[in-house]
């Protein structure tokens, strides 16, 4: 791994030939490390000629402020990478929260975050509530100003998407046993 202004960068080994670009979103709380938390599946996809970017976030209550974040800090990587083989497509891959950033990335920052696809895995955009209960009394009650919801609202931000969401190429994976999975509001969309 080599750090590459906000992000990190693996490409892979030598002798196997770079087939596309993979930037990689990891989840809420792994997202703050995603080239340590999903190390070893991020290493399989390098070993099979992908190139990867992962930039880690750390999780606010303002999900566009965090993309507006992201946004920046993988920049120079994602710029970097295309230049070096600039003929690859770049897919964009998320965890959990990594690809609800990732859905928010390709609609409101259209423009500026270009991906040739979408691969959302365990996809969801429940409320606070019911997404971090774990650490809901330490996280949500000691927010000084009482912020202790999403924002946008995440049925406001559901309806957002559902108008705006344009990706010809996405893919969808769920796990039966996912308690948090919503994947199936995005294969909703998908078919409109």
């Amino acid at each position: 791994w080599r750090r590459v202004g906000g992000s990190f960068v693996l490409e892979p080994p030598q002798g196997v030939r770079s087939k596309a670009i993979v930037h990689f979103l990891g989840g809420a709380f792994v997202g703050a490390a995603p080239h340590l938390s999903y190390k070893y599946m991020l290493e399989e996809m390098s070993s099979k000629g992908l190139v990867v970017v992962t930039t880690p976030f750390e999780l606010e209550f303002n999900y566009v402020d965090v993309c507006a974040k992201l946004l920046r800090r993988s920049e120079e990587a994602v710029e970097e990478v295309r230049g070096k083989f600039p003929s690859l497509p770049v897919h964009a891959v998320g965890h959990s929260c990594g690809a609800l950033l990732q859905m928010i990335l390709s609609t409101m920052f259209a423009e500026e975050w270009k991906r040739d696809s979408l691969v959302l895995v365990s996809w969801n955009n429940k409320p606070a509530k019911d997404s971090i209960p774990q650490v809901r009394g330490d996280l949500i009650e000691r927010i000084a100003d009482g912020t202790n919801e999403f924002t946008p609202y995440p049925p406001d931000l559901n309806d957002f998407l559902q108008s705006s969401y344009s990706i010809r190429k996405t893919l969808i994976v769920s796990f039966s046993d996912d308690t948090l999975d919503e994947s199936d509001i995005v294969e909703v969309r998908k078919r409109r």
